[in-house]
């Protein structure tokens, strides 16, 4: 999970002067962590 993050951060930070390719990049983030907040809850 902390890979992920990092990861995540550094793409951020890439992208940060690029508005539509951090938009684009929260964007596939939302269903990403929907699904796993379903999946986490829905196993236990």
């Amino acid at each position: 999970m902390e890979k992920l993050k990092a990861a995540l951060n550094k793409d951020l930070f890439e992208s940060d002067h690029n508005e539509e390719g951090r938009f684009s990049i929260l964007l596939s983030l939302v269903p990403l962590l929907v699904l796993t907040f379903f999946m986490n809850f829905g196993i236990i």
